[in-house]
């Protein structure tokens, strides 16, 4: 009923799905939000040296401060520190930030905003003042869908953050 012969390209398969499913894992593969940061095991103290702001939102940098402060905490990523000695400091450069206000008619009460938001983490080794590692400039843009300003601005700020804190996790 069944020949060798049939019965081989179905062995075959089988042999390569097997040695897939096993060599899955080696190459020291893990899951980035298990890794180690580039903060290490979550010990180390940090605090925010510094916040550019370029932009005519003076409030900006508050809000930036607080999401990264819930952000690094939450994912204990590092021990925060308002103020003193630490063993890294984050300096926080915002490059752009557009907002954009959108409304349909007189007779619609929705109104859309368009946010693009450019910033950049720059970690300093705090005995040293050097650079220990830099994020790059990452961008999010979106459309919000909120009748408030600030909300809007929350929102994308906090986007972004998320997304330069994962950055952190990346030792690639």
């Amino acid at each position: 009923m069944w020949s060798s012969a049939r019965l081989a390209p179905l062995r075959a398969a089988l042999l390569c799905m097997a040695a897939l499913l096993v060599l899955s894992g080696c190459a020291g593969y893990t899951l980035s939000a298990d890794g180690p940061s580039t903060l290490g095991d979550g010990t180390k103290t940090l605090k925010i040296k510094g916040v550019e702001n370029p932009t005519m939102y003076a409030n900006l940098p508050h809000i930036i401060r607080s999401q990264v402060r819930d952000e690094i905490g939450a994912r204990k990523l590092a021990v925060w520190k308002d103020s003193g000695p630490t063993d890294y400091e984050l300096q926080i450069r915002i490059t752009q930030m557009t907002l954009r206000r959108w409304a349909g008619d007189r007779q619609t009460t929705a109104i859309l905003y368009s946010s693009v938001m450019g910033m950049e983490f720059i970690l300093y080794n705090g005995s040293t003042n050097t650079v220990a590692w830099q994020s790059g400039v990452r961008y999010y843009s979106d459309l919000l869908d909120t009748y408030d300003e600030a909300a809007a601005i929350k929102e994308s700020t906090k986007q972004l953050v998320r997304e330069l804190t994962d950055a952190m996790r990346r030792n690639f």
